[in-house]
């Protein structure tokens, strides 16, 4: 059977940046495809969350952060100046755009539509004809017209899953994977340097996954049986990365 990929955040800024991946990832299906009023669970999850947190700044000191970092790389032997260099520009890119721009996903936010349905989408059964005649009017539309629609919500996002996901692939690549086995179910590791993200590779065969405690710079994994949810008698063999912060 295939491996699965399981993440843990170490940070508060990269947990807000995984979820916000996954937000995008849910969109971006179910603006692909007709799903019918599905994809208003991402588009309203990411509203309250911009709403709420302004990422723009942050993503701007991570994406310099990064960028002093790759920089530095220039000295190194045997780097490939190339794709070091293309790795610079679209950075570059990225944080000149993100600095031009205003609240991200206001529009979207403002949209009367769009409002009028978020205040009734989370009331059980809040969404029937009577409630809200607006929404089954749009849903009755064609869907060309809709997925134009959508494609206009979602782009007012664009900048904000650029940036997370230049970030995230640059985290993401900053940890090698080794093998490790945990010993009867139990794994612990200690790191020089500050953590911001544990990736823990497990064979579906192994019948159990992972979940990770700790901090930045200590942490633990027990490998949970799924059939009876307690931890594994027996040693667990899995592959681990472990991404250090970005300094």
């Amino acid at each position: 059977m295939a491996n699965i990929m399981f993440e843990q955040p170490l940070n508060e800024k990269v947990r807000s940046y995984l979820r916000l991946e996954h937000l995008a990832e849910q969109l971006s299906n179910h603006a692909n495809k007709d799903t019918g009023m599905e994809l208003f669970t991402p588009l309203f999850a990411l509203c309250d969350i911009t709403d709420r947190c302004d990422f723009r700044n942050d993503l701007i000191k991570e994406l310099d952060r990064h960028l002093a970092q790759i920089k530095r790389w220039r000295n190194v032997e045997n780097v490939d100046q190339e794709q070091l260099n293309e790795c610079i520009r679209s950075l570059t890119e990225i944080r000149r755009e993100l600095s031009y721009s205003g609240r991200l996903g206001l529009n979207t936010r403002s949209d009367k539509f769009l409002s009028a349905v978020r205040q009734r989408y989370n009331m059980p059964g809040g969404c029937c004809s009577f409630d809200l005649p607006q929404l089954h009017y749009w849903l009755a539309g064609p869907w060309s017209v809709r997925k134009q629609q959508i494609a206009k919500w979602q782009g007012e996002f664009a900048l904000l899953f650029n940036a997370i996901d230049a970030i995230l692939q640059l985290t993401r690549q900053s940890g090698e994977f080794v093998t490790q086995e945990a010993k009867s179910g139990f794994y612990q590791y200690s790191s020089d340097m500050p953590l911001a993200l544990v990736r823990v590779e497990l064979s579906r065969d192994s019948l159990c996954y992972p979940t990770v405690s700790g901090n930045k710079q200590r942490f633990s994994i027990q490998m949970l049986r799924f059939d009876n949810q307690t931890r594994a008698s027996n040693d667990v063999a899995f592959s681990i990365a472990c991404c250090p912060e970005t300094k």
